[in-house]
């Protein structure tokens, strides 16, 4: 799989595929890598702007251990960023992973921002990498 290099780190966005969110978790550790983890605002704009129209991708974040309690899958600390969609999270049961999505309706349209879902949920993905191991 391919990697670039993004801001400061090297990301591989997958479009092709989609995994579930531990499915994703696995693959990106196969890759040495993680599944992503935004930062900050800055971070967020980088990335969203690589992002093809209308995917959802998942990102590390989970509330599995507590509800509402969004922590890095990758740190295990309190999650450092968070985008909501409006309305968002929900907290139904058995949604526990987060994702980045963009939604749009008859008249009007809101970019990526973050959704709780269930977990079995089949989207993209992106891994992401400090170093890129040649």
């Amino acid at each position: 799989m391919n990697f670039q290099k993004i801001g400061a780190k090297y990301y591989h966005i997958e479009n092709k595929e989609r995994l579930n969110w531990y499915e994703a978790v696995s693959r990106c550790r196969s890759l040495n890598s993680n599944l992503i983890s935004l930062q900050n605002q800055k971070e967020w704009e980088i990335i969203t702007a690589n992002l093809v129209h209308f995917k959802a991708y998942w990102v590390d974040i989970n509330d599995e251990a507590a509800e509402g309690d969004y922590v890095s899958r990758f740190t295990g600390e309190k999650a450092p960023f968070l985008k909501w969609a409006n309305g968002e999270p929900t907290i139904q049961a058995g949604e526990n992973c987060v994702e980045m999505e963009e939604s749009f309706g008859f008249f009007y349209f809101v970019p990526h921002s973050m959704n709780d879902v269930q977990c079995s949920k089949k989207n993209y993905f992106i891994c992401e990498a400090n170093e890129v191991q040649m």
